[in-house]
Order: structure tokens, then sequence, then C-alpha cells
């Protein structure tokens, strides 16, 4: 994979002489130029997305419902990145789309770019509410499969589906938006609250942070930890760390952590954190995953590793996770009870960890690993350099809702050897181009998942979110990703398996008393695994999934400026012929009969616009709605 190359520094915006440089490269319509920070006079505003030709041009599909008469713009604040100018091209404005054209500070046109912006009706005129954002691209190692000739797949599914009207999908529920840059960042108290000690700005290599529920008050300035790899604030239990505005901790890429230790209860708020050095797989916050901890209004970029580190019971809400080297959040070892919403995560693995480390899993804007009990809830997830948000292995009970995730170079959200999760009211835009570019380059027509479910399904031994009695993926609008959702199921991974990538890992048991209890990989050998209920159980199975009522839209023009039929715009279930290792007993068509027709697998109730085919069974068997619809799948009734 190509080095990703990051935003370049902070420029100043100079708003007057762009627009006069606008004006000297070609005749545009009137614009109106509004501050970065958000409106308060009632209007809508939308956020769109568009890639420039050579002139800078660019063409914005838009859902007002009108021909708009005066379409305001403005670029998309976005810190430190791209600065340009935009204006709308006279007599371009239809009922559907509008053109730009994008031109740089220095008065040449931003060719070849992706640009962002917000657009409204300067006017206040009847609108359709929508949200958009903006692209980015980069990749993740995929399954490998073996496909072979193909029998007729056996007519046996465990459920019927029941036509009903046709799905129309609610609007999202969600808030997410931007918190970088805002004033949710800056809202730290200007004056040390009563009975905290004062942190000057400086050297505070001498301050004892142990001292049990204390308040520490950070003064204004820089802050740092003294030259030694290892200074770190080990606070005592019950501690609040709060930041003045403008109070930033330094590591100056000498220091490795920021907040480490066990203690519990601890709460960091309104400090911007920089310039730490973990190494990959290690966090800068919360390192050691401490109980009971709120991070809130935080600005963390900049570092090496893992912005934040989860434990149990910790919430982080309001904060900016950004450029980060490796991941915006991670989650290790069994932490549960944890909330994550109101965030921005952006433009994570900067380190571009899957090139250092072909195959590792390890990058994108976060990842939970061995968790439970999650709320994802009203987070902005864009522009990172993988998956957007991924939980993998032996992760249960998750929500996720009501996020925006947008531009992520792979999956915007990947589900893995997993259990119990509820998918909802989340919009999706532009996610998964790079890695299904990637795919294409080459000739792999594996589906690309924007929504990628491994070996992830609902089993009842395992609590889940809502009261859900299937793994529910509902309400969530797709636009121009690559690809759809993917419901994928490897025949050789399993547990005991050499495919097993999570080596000594084994699948669920029991839960009792509020504790799960999963197999050891000594009782999936033969000759227990070759019957009931070890061959069901030695699985991580992509079953009782119930996709309904979700909105799909793709144009096929307009992904990644085009992408060709079969590699792009596919829903997809489907497994590979089994191979490995010598003793399973799921080789053969097994896992595919069974992912396509018993496993209570169930699509229905959704609305698709666009060149969509579904994948059915094995790769390279791609059916129409009506084919997907028919026997011997019978899905998607109700769907149009």
């Amino acid at each position: 994979m190509p080095k990703h190359t990051m935003p370049p520094s902070r420029r100043r915006r100079v708003l007057v002489a762009a627009l006069s440089a606008l004006v000297a490269v070609g005749a545009v319509a009137t614009v109106a130029v509004v501050p970065t920070s958000a409106q308060s006079d009632g209007t809508t505003r939308h956020v769109g997305v568009c890639r420039t030709d050579d002139a800078g041009y660019c063409w914005e599909r838009h859902g007002l419902g009108i021909v708009p008469v005066n379409l305001a713009v403005r670029p998309r604040p976005r810190g430190n990145h791209e600065t340009y100018t935009l204006a709308v091209v006279p007599d371009s404005l239809t009922a559907s789309r509008f053109r730009l054209r994008a031109v740089g500070l220095d008065g040449t046109p931003q060719a070849h770019s992706v640009v962002r912006f917000v657009y409204w009706l300067a006017s206040q005129l009847p609108t359709t509410t929508t949200t958009t954002t903006s692209p980015t691209t980069t990749t993740t190692t995929s399954p490998t499969t073996t496909t072979s000739t193909s029998a007729t797949p056996s007519p046996t599914p465990t459920t019927t589906a029941t036509t009903t009207t046709a799905a129309r999908a609610p609007a999202p529920t969600g808030t997410a938006g931007p918190v970088c840059g805002t004033a949710a960042l800056d809202g730290g108290p200007a004056t040390p609250p009563s009975g905290a000690v004062t942190v000057p700005a400086g050297d505070n290599s001498g301050v004892d942070f142990r001292r049990a529920n204390t308040v520490y008050w950070f003064a204004p300035g820089v802050h740092t930890l003294g030259s030694d790899a290892y200074a770190q604030i080990i606070p005592g239990d019950g501690a609040t760390f709060v930041g003045a505005p403008s109070a930033i901790l330094d590591g100056r890429n000498v220091n490795r952590y920021a907040f480490t230790q066990h203690a519990t209860g601890v709460t960091i708020r309104y400090l911007e954190i920089r310039n730490f050095q973990p190494p990959i797989q290690e966090g800068v916050v919360n390192h050691d995953g401490g109980d009971g901890w709120l991070m809130a209004h935080l600005y963390i970029h900049d570092v090496n590793g893992s912005a934040i580190m989860f434990g149990s019971h910790n919430t982080l809400r309001h904060s900016c996770l950004t450029r980060n080297g490796q991941y915006g959040w991670n989650s290790i070892g069994g932490s549960g009870d944890i909330v994550m919403r109101d965030n921005e995560i952006s433009y994570n693995n900067t380190g571009d960890w899957e090139s250092q480390l072909p195959g590792c899993g390890c990058s994108g804007g976060g990842k939970f690993w061995d968790a439970h009990t999650v709320r994802v809830l009203n987070n902005w997830v864009h522009d990172n350099h993988g998956t957007g948000i991924w939980a993998d292995q032996n992760n249960y009970d998750f929500l996720i809702a009501g996020n925006l995730i947008e531009d992520n170079e792979t999956h915007a959200i990947e589900y893995e050897t997993s259990y119990n999760a509820v998918i909802r009211d989340n919009v999706l835009r532009r996610n998964s181009w790079k890695i299904g570019r990637e795919f294409a380059a080459r000739g792999d027509t594996f589906p690309i998942g924007t929504i990628y479910l491994s070996e992830a399904g609902y089993d009842p031994r395992l609590p889940a979110p809502e009261g859900a009695t299937a793994f529910v993926i509902k309400n969530n609008t797709l636009e121009n990703n690559w690809g759809g959702i993917a419901g994928w199921e490897n025949a050789d991974r399993f547990c005991n398996s050499p495919a097993n990538t999570s080596t000594g890992y084994c699948t669920i048991k029991s839960h009792a008393a509020g504790t799960a209890t999963w197999y050891d990989t000594s009782d999936c050998t033969q000759p227990r695994i070759a019957a009931e209920p070890m061959y069901s159980d030695c699985r991580w199975q992509t079953k009782n999934l119930d996709i309904h009522h979700n909105t799909f839209r793709v144009d096929t023009s307009q992904v990644d400026g085009g992408c060709a039929p079969r590699y792009c715009a596919t829903m997809s279930l489907f497994s590979n012929y089994g191979t490995v290792p010598d003793w399973s007993p799921y080789k053969g068509r097994r896992i595919q009969e069974s992912i396509t027709f018993r496993q209570g697998n169930r699509w229905h109730d959704n609305s698709y616009t666009g060149a969509w085919r579904w994948v059915a069974y094995e790769p390279g068997r791609y059916l129409t709605l009506s084919q997907w619809q028919a026997s011997p799948y019978h899905q998607d009734a109700g769907s149009s």
C-alpha cells in the first residue's frame, strides 16, 4: 500500500484574496461566504463532496427537491487541512444537481482533488434535509477465498419472508457532526475550581499527580512531563484533571504516555494532548484500561499509537481524536460497559500500519477487541486510513446508532468473529473506495462490504442490545459507498483451525451471572467437532441476520470516479468452498449451504436505488433483485 499523505499544516484563510482569485479565473455565480462556525439562522445545511477535473470543476447531486434560486456554498472547515474557495457555476442549477469550481488560495484551480463543502439555500425555501460529507482512501487485507465451479445450491431455506409494503427508511436520529475545531473543546474553566490544585504551564515533572479525589486544574499554556520516555501522570482514585482554555499537555515526541495505571473513577476534561509516542497497540490516555474513567472534551492528536484505551465502565464524549499514528481508540481484553458518543474521529492511522505489518488488522478509526456492552452513538467517523468502526473477536452486546460514517478507506463498520449487535440509524457515505479500487485493479471480485460482517451473528446465549433476538441492521442510509452489506463466513475459519487468525481464541460456551464462558481450543478437535453440539459451537457463524428498512443508494459513476459492474454496488451473503485443515468437518459446500439457506439470515423491506447486484452462496454468483427474491433464496420480500 502506498504511504498515505496526510493533509498539510494549517494555513490561514484569507477570504478577500481568495475570492479575488476566484473571480480572476472565470465567471461564477454569487457566493455567500459565511463563518466556519455553526449558523443560527434556521437554514438547513447540507454537507457535500465531489472530485474535481483538471480545471477544478465538479458536479454535486442535491436533495433539495427544487431548482434552487440562490445557492450559497463554502468550504468545510477541516482544521489543518487543504484550504480552497468554491463557487457555483452559473446556469448549472437543476432540480437534482449543480456544478462547482474549486480554486486554491494561490488562484490556481484545485484540480483532481476531493473537495468538501457545505451548501444551503441563501433565502429560506422548502428543503429536504440531507447530510453528506467527504472522501479519502486506504486498504486492509481481505479474506482469501477458494471458489470452484458451483453446483446448484439446495433450496432449503429455514425462513420464508412475508411480503410487506416497500421500505422507506426513517430519517436517522443521530446528531453526529464536527467536534474538532469547535467550541466543544474550549469550555474548560478559566479559573481554578474551588479546592483545585493549580498546575502551572511548563515542566510539570515535579507535580504530585497521585492524590486521590483531587481536582487538578491545568493553567493555560503548554505543559510537559520531563525528559524521560516513561514520564507520565499516574492518577489517584477519583482524581479529576481539567484544562483551562488553551491548556496543552505535550509529550514533545519524547514521552510515551500521558495518563496510566489502574486508578478508578478518573475524569479528564478539556485538555489538548499531543505528540506522545506509545508503541503500536498501546495508548496515551488510560493506557492500562482503568475502570470508571470519564474522558470528555479532549483534543488528542499526532500521537504514535492510539489516542485512548478503554477500560470497563468508561465513557468518551465530545472529543476530537485525529491524525493519530494507529487508532483514535483501542480496547483490548474483556472491557465492558463502554459508551462512546458525540465524538469526531478522523484521519487516524497516519503510520499506515497495514503496510508496515501486512495483514495485522491493526489500523483505522478505532477497534474493540473482546469487549461487551458497548454503545457507539452519534459520532462522526471520517477519513480514517482504514476501517471506521471495527469490532473484532468475541465482542457482544453492541449498539452502533446515529453515527455519521464517511470517507473511510476500507469498511465503515466491520464486525468480525463476534456476536449480537444492533446497527441502526446510521448514515454511511463514500466508504470503502480505496480497498474496492485495489480489489478491482487486481481483478478480485470478492464483494466489498461497507458494513462487513465476517463470521458474525446472533447467539441467544449472550445478551443483546435493546432486547434484540437477531443481529439487527435497520434504518440505515448507505450512499455511494463501494459496496453495501456483506455477510461472509469463511468455511475454513473456526476454533482451533490454522485459518483462524486469532490464535488461541474460541467460541461462546455459556453466559451466566453476567460472565461469558468460552470453549477451549482443545474442545474443537476430532472426533468431537464432527458431531453436535461441537459441530455448530466451534464456529463463529454469520447467522440470524435481520436486515430491514435500510436505504441503499448508489450512482456507480460517482464512486471514486466510476467503478465497474460486479466490482462495486454489491450486497452479499456467501461463503467459500471448505478446504482446510485435513481434519475439518466443514469441507466442501457445507458452509455455503448453511449461510445461504439454514442460518436464519433475512433481508426484507429495504429500498434500493442504482445498479445493485446480489452475490449469494459463493463469490461470482451475481443476482438481480428479482432473482434474489425468487426461489431458492427468497430474500428481500417487501423491498424495491
